[in-house]
């Protein structure tokens, strides 16, 4: 060192006369770089601006800047260098610290969940972090320069980017929600901070925070619907701790108990107890729930007015993510008409069913009164024809026998449907050949068929075909059926067929009698089956009859194993036909085509006097 100036005594704390005549390796910190100043110098010249590490009297360390270049003799020799320093320790420091903030703020916005995106005053994007791309499916590159409100916005909402726009140019901040386009078309919501962004107190554009609220919006708006939907339920929706102190009513449960909400909360649901419920029921109700089963059951309890009240009620745990059940919830059904409308049932069903025992237990027993003296009436009715040598006593008689029998025939039918109901009808059934008992039915009414001036016809597939029936109850209602034909047909023709199919679908016997009648309404074709009821009813009725030929006739079918239809038009006629299990025996045919037939014509130039045969 030759010379320094006052400068370089303050940086290094040296003075003047410490430093003359010394090497310079006594304030510079590393040899390495001075050999490497000294090298640039010797080779380029000069060197600008470079920096060394100087250390002061006191051991410190300075950042230097060196700019130095040659210094040359008159005759060109190479005497020495000369060098300015610049101490920039501060300013080294500045810089390290910049740099430092630089990356830990860069770190912070590449790392944050939220988007942030920088726009110039003409909403061009100027930067974008990871978050941003990954919310719209974006890349950086695919962003960087694009217009945000034409990219990113929905389009139906970018008035209200332009909007905002206008309020960053006036420096005003603020929040709002709006739907973002994602690449893939996908609309979402976005909640979104924007502030201006200033330069020398100039707004050059805005800067942005966004955060993806879809799911958010999505429960949010699931949860008002369930919010709206309890609260204008029908049924009182309860919600209670683990303890079970009240935490929500809804509006219902003002409405069924005269109790407000106030009143209710924070309060035990036992302060509706009427003391109707018993105690077990309780004690079932909390084993069950604490146990995390769900409970229900009907609860007796009192409104706020004393007015005892019926609510059908379920209960089920409420738990936490953690599955730990920290709420009761109480669904609540006032059922109180349905309770008084069931006793009311109840007791008419009790009332009911006493009067229709103590009917068919009178029915039952009195078979013996009712049908004893009857006899007698008919009995005496006929010795009095036999007797009587008067025209008039005659007639008198004949009246007597055939009201008695109407009468006898009347007390039959409702003595048979007093046993069927009282369940007290004997079946026997057995392998039965059903042709001569349906053929002495048919021959039973040849005399009344003929009074009507009425064809009827017998015809059989076979001479034998055997069913398992009841013989009583078989004959009873082929009887009722073809007795019915000839009631209900004024002219033309009845046929009573039995027949055997054998087909392969099933194997039965089918029994039909066919009339050209008065038929029956489409809509009366169930009726006919019911007791006491007919087509015509009431004082205006065309036919007589108790309405219960048709009923038995269904039930004696029906007891059989068999059942019993009917195929009508009004004006055509009827067919009603009796289908019954077929035992196949195979038994010869007989007849020209496999069938036996006998007709009864009507009788030529005979005056007939109508009867009505009753069912």
């Amino acid at each position: 060192i030759t010379e320094i100036s006052p400068s370089v005594e303050k940086v290094s704390e040296y003075t003047r006369e410490e430093l003359i005549g010394k090497h310079v390796s006594v304030v510079y910190q590393n040899t390495d770089d001075l050999a490497k100043l000294v090298e640039m110098n010797r080779k380029f010249g000069s060197v600008n601006d470079y920096e060394l590490k100087l250390k002061d009297k006191n051991g410190n360390i300075r950042i230097v800047s060196n700019s130095s270049h040659l210094l040359f003799d008159e005759d060109g020799n190479m005497t020495g260098t000369e060098g300015i320093l610049r101490d920039i320790t501060e300013r080294k420091r500045i810089e390290k610290n910049l740099k430092e903030n630089e990356e830990k703020y860069k770190l912070l916005v590449e790392t944050m969940h939220d988007g942030i995106i920088q726009a110039d005053e003409n909403d061009v994007i100027l930067f974008v972090n990871e978050s941003t791309c990954r919310i719209f499916g974006y890349s950086e590159d695919e962003l960087i320069g694009k217009v945000a409100k034409d990219t990113l916005v929905f389009q139906e909402d970018r008035h209200i980017i332009e909007k905002k726009n206008e309020m960053r140019e006036n420096n005003l901040s603020d929040k709002y929600e709006i739907r973002g386009l994602k690449k893939s078309g996908e609309i979402i919501w976005l909640s979104v901070s924007g502030t201006p962004y200033q330069k020398d107190g100039k707004v050059f554009g805005s800067v942005g925070f966004l955060n993806d609220i879809t799911e958010h919006k999505k429960a949010t708006e699931e949860l008002v619907k369930i919010s709206q939907a309890v609260n204008q339920s029908p049924v009182v929706v309860m919600i209670t701790d683990i303890n079970g102190r009240i935490e929500y009513v809804n509006p219902k449960f003002t409405e069924a108990t005269g109790y407000s909400e106030n009143e209710a909360l924070g309060k035990n649901p036992r302060f509706l107890k009427s003391g109707e419920t018993k105690k077990e029921l309780y004690k079932d109700l909390w084993d069950t729930v604490l146990a995390g089963k769900q409970w229900s059951g009907e609860l007796h309890n009192r409104k706020k007015g004393g007015e005892l009240y019926w609510e059908y009620t379920t209960i089920s745990p409420v738990r936490n993510s953690s599955g730990v059940m920290t709420h009761f919830l109480a669904v609540k059904e006032d059922i109180t008409e349905k309770k008084i409308k069931e006793q009311e049932l109840i007791a008419a069903k009790e009332k009911a069913e006493a009067s229709e025992r103590l009917k068919t237990n009178f029915l039952a027993n009195m078979s013996h009164e009712l049908r004893t003296p009857m006899i007698g009436i008919l009995g005496f009715a006929d010795l009095i024809k036999e007797l009587a040598d008067n025209p008039e006593m005659v007639e008198f008689s004949e009246s007597i026998v055939k009201s008695g029998k109407r009468l006898m025939e009347t007390l039959n039918l409702i003595l048979d449907i007093s046993r069927i109901e009282a369940d007290k009808l004997e079946v026997n059934t057995n392998e039965v050949n059903i042709v001569p008992l349906a053929k002495e039915a048919y021959e039973n009414y040849l005399a009344a068929a003929a009074s009507k001036n009425l064809k009827i016809s017998f015809r059989s597939s076979a001479d034998e075909i055997v069913s398992k029936v009841d013989e009583k109850l078989f004959y009873e209602s082929v009887n009722n059926l073809i007795n019915n034909a000839i009631k209900y047909t004024k002219s033309g023709e009845i046929k009573v067929e039995v027949i055997a199919d054998k087909s392969k679908s099933a194997k039965k016997t089918v029994v039909k009698i066919t009339d050209t009648g008065i038929g029956i309404p489409e809509e009366h074709k169930e009726q006919i089956f019911e007791e006491f009821r007919q087509v015509s009813e009431g004082f205006s009725r065309g036919f007589e009859g108790t309405g219960l030929g048709l009923t038995i006739t269904k039930k004696f079918v029906e007891k059989m194993g068999g059942k019993i239809t009917v195929e009508s038009e009004v004006g055509v006629g009827s067919v009603f036909s009796i289908e019954l299990p077929l035992v196949d025996v195979s038994l010869p045919e007989k007849g020209q085509n496999g069938e036996s037939v006998e007709e009864k014509p009507v009788p030529e130039n005979t005056e007939t006097e109508i009867l009505c045969v009753e069912d």
